[in-house]
């Protein structure tokens, strides 16, 4: 199952089980659908409803099974995933890269550890102990092979160090 982090619960809202949501997530009104389901610490709930606050305010979500403050206190600052197979969507998104391996030359040469997600996404790479940041664009990266966990680098990434 490819879960993919799409939020993160911040604190409660309300004292009936309401949560304020945290995400930047790039398909976030398809993800937080009434009746999706939502995993948070590998324990599934079905979305009952999600508001979307819009700026940089933070979302207000209700799920089945969580009814109290103390419910969301439990779960606070815990992430949100949902199953990429529920999306419907295609294209490999950049919440899959991280942890992939990172090939120039068929050489392994690091670990991607996190993406800078926005208009031009970076991927940031551990590659011997300093953190590089490559653009996610055909220009630097030559292949992406979720089934083997594995990113190619074009040559155009030496560039970056």
């Amino acid at each position: 199952m490819g879960l993919i982090k799409i939020g993160r619960v911040i604190r409660p809202h309300g004292v009936k089980g309401g949560m304020k949501v945290s995400s930047s997530f790039k398909y976030k009104k398809e993800a937080f659908k009434k009746d999706n389901t939502l995993i948070i610490n590998n324990r599934t709930y079905k979305l009952l409803s999600y508001t979307f606050a819009g700026g940089n305010q933070l979302d207000i979500a209700y799920l089945s099974g969580i009814n109290t403050i103390d419910d969301v206190i439990g779960i606070r600052q815990q992430s949100i995933y949902i199953n990429k197979h529920d999306l419907h969507i295609d294209e490999i998104l950049d919440e899959e890269l991280v942890c992939m391996d990172v090939y120039y030359n068929n050489e392994l040469i690091g670990t991607v550890e996190d993406i800078n997600t926005g208009i031009n996404p970076l991927i940031i790479v551990n590659i011997d102990g300093k953190k590089v940041y490559i653009p996610r664009h055909d220009e630097f990266i030559s292949n992406i092979d979720l089934d083997n966990n594995r990113i190619d680098l074009k040559d155009k990434y030496k560039e970056l160090l």
